[in-house]
């Protein structure tokens, strides 16, 4: 790096009075002098900002590869959540397959511990961000229901749930899983709810 003390300790000084007359070799010699001091400088400038682009271009670099590394571990991560989720829906499925064999039962007191047990089950999904989707009583939903089957029963208004056979379920606005359920239609009319 330059150094401009050191540049200046290399000239002595001159007592130069008014009356002192300035020989031109002397000027020629300091224009030369200073000519001399503004290439090294310029030579250190160039020299400095090519360190400086260099730095830039690691640091650059570093934050793209951890950009990089912590898109690969996110992915990862979802990957993860996204097998468990699937274990845990497996689970849940048999447990719903319980469930509604035995409400279908005639034994009522297995009956009260299967409901008390669906509902907890439920409601630990929901304090993890996890709905249930049934919808039986409620309007089709095509967002939210996939038809296994379609019924005709009068007493009962077009595009409404008859029966839930499996549940559906959604994590936070993402459906994972859409509800298969039997959906009653009288006479050809449509009760699809978008």
């Amino acid at each position: 790096m330059f150094n401009v003390d050191l540049e200046i300790q290399k000239y002595t000084q001159k007592n130069m009075h008014t009356t002192q007359q300035l020989h031109p070799s002397d000027l020629s010699q300091m224009v030369q002098s200073v000519e001399g001091i503004l290439q090294r400088i310029k030579k250190d400038q160039i020299k400095q900002t090519g360190k400086l682009e260099h730095a830039v271009d690691l640091l650059e670099e570093q934050q793209e590869d951890t950009q990089r590394e912590y898109r690969v571990k996110l992915k990862k991560a979802e990957e993860e959540n996204e097998t468990l989720l699937s274990a845990l829906l497996s689970i849940a499925d048999a447990f719903e397959n319980l469930y509604r064999y035995i409400y279908k039962s005639q034994n009522d007191q297995w009956k009260e511990q299967i409901l008390l047990l669906w509902k907890q089950m439920g409601d630990i999904f929901l304090s993890y961000g996890i709905i249930r989707i049934e919808g039986e009583s409620f309007l089709y939903s095509v967002r939210m229901h996939t038809a296994i089957k379609v019924v005709a029963q009068q007493e009962i208004p077009t595009g409404v749930i008859v029966e839930v056979l499996k549940s559906g379920y959604m994590y936070k606005d993402h459906i994972i899983r859409k509800a298969s359920v039997i959906v009653n239609q009288v006479n050809g009319k449509d009760g699809v709810n978008e």
